[in-house]
């Protein structure tokens, strides 16, 4: 993996620059789609061809390269790269970046830990080949749940270059508007969506071989937790781009601490579940924590009257759907997976159509002018009659 590092720098630096320029979409497709996919790819041909452990490594290698060369790319049509080149690496600029940096960096690491740190504590702490299995469910459990980080870490990284323009104009109204729009549109999705991916867990896990059905519980535990780290909005990168230097770090020590803490104690009673819930309450520790800041330091309102009526729908269905969680496990799959996923964009629809106004759902593109469009026509409609 090491001979990783220095394409995927390129990738980060390369899309935070276009971020930076707010161009927002080409590095997000970038950065997940393009590169997800290739890995995907490239993991299943090198598969086919019998190349297993080793053709994981050279699948993720290949799609890092490629995402390397995309971001590159990107970086050719924004910005001179012959002035890049020749930029210099002394100066008032470049100190400041190393400045800012320095704290950052170890923040962005214990954050990283998050996602290993588990598989070390189920290895640690139960016997034998107990923890390496257990590590195995609990990386397959992670890997499903992580389609639900994606939906926070999509707003992450366009909030944060926004959140530095706004705060630069010492527009807090602007600042406190988008802040509000990032938690309404990822409620809409993040609650649902958590709810289908539980009602699916078993279909999902079906394709494995059948002793990865103990991943069940832990995808469940991930789930939540994950969701409750969305519905916190983007208050992690409002910290780390308008706040002391020190407060990153902070939250992701707390939050370390709490997993080691609790890891210590559930893993042995629980296993992989108890590695879960341990890992789930340090993500949402440090995503609280933030959440608190923003609200205390930035004076932000997240919550307000316009999320009322789509938060009291995706509540209705979401609970309708956990409802047939106990009959759909009756059924062979992929009746879970169906269910789940009619069940999640039916909310989905619902809510833009009914709890969300024409500038949310807007913001959703295509999908949300399909579903605001019926509602949009009956209104006209009814103002004809009255007419």
């Amino acid at each position: 993996y090491v001979w990783i590092l220095p394409f995927w720098v390129i990738v980060e630096v390369g899309t935070a620059a276009i971020r930076a320029r707010r161009t927002f979409g080409p590095e997000i497709r970038v950065r997940i789609f393009y590169e997800q996919g290739m890995r995907l790819i490239a993991g299943v041909a090198f598969a086919l061809f019998g190349w297993m452990t080793y053709g994981l490594f050279l699948a993720h290698m290949l799609a890092v390269f490629f995402a390397s060369l995309l971001a590159l790319r990107l970086i050719a049509k924004q910005l001179d790269i012959q002035k890049i080149l020749k930029a210099p690496m002394r100066g008032e600029l470049p100190s400041k970046m190393l400045h800012y940096a320095k704290p950052m960096a170890p923040a962005y690491l214990i954050k990283s830990l998050f996602s290993e740190m588990p598989v070390i504590f189920l290895n640690q702490f139960l016997p034998g080949a107990a923890g390496a299995a257990a590590s195995g469910y609990y990386k397959i459990a992670r890997q499903v749940t992580s389609v639900l980080q994606m939906i926070g870490q999509t707003f992450e990284y366009v909030m944060a270059p926004l959140a530095a323009e706004k705060d630069g104009q010492n527009d807090l109204n602007g600042l406190q508007e988008m802040f509000s729009f990032v938690v309404r549109i990822s409620t809409v999705i993040a609650l649902p969506f958590t709810v289908a991916l539980i009602l699916a867990r078993f279909d999902i896990l079906s394709l494995l071989k059948p002793e990865f059905s103990a991943a069940a519980a832990a995808i469940i535990a991930l789930s939540v937790a994950r969701m409750f780290e969305v519905l916190a909005g983007p208050s992690t990168a409002l910290v780390e781009m308008l706040g002391h230097r020190l407060l990153p770090i902070t939250n992701s020590l707390i939050g370390l601490l709490v997993m080691t803490s609790f890891s210590a104690y559930l893993i042995p009673l629980h296993g992989i579940t108890g590695g879960a819930i341990a890992a789930g309450l340090a993500i949402n520790t440090t995503a609280i924590l933030a959440f608190i800041q923003s609200i205390i330091i930035f004076k932000m309102r997240p919550y307000d009257s316009r999320l009322i009526k789509p938060l009291i729908i995706v509540l209705f269905f979401s609970i309708t759907l956990l409802f047939l969680d106990r009959y759909v496990n009756d059924y062979p799959p992929p009746t879970g997976l169906v269910v789940s996923l009619s069940g999640f964009f039916i909310t989905l629809f619902c809510a833009v159509r009914y709890g969300l106004s024409e500038s949310d759902a807007a913001a959703l593109g295509a999908f949300g002018r399909f579903a605001k469009s019926k509602n949009k026509k009956s209104e006209e409609k009814t103002g004809e009659d009255h007419g």
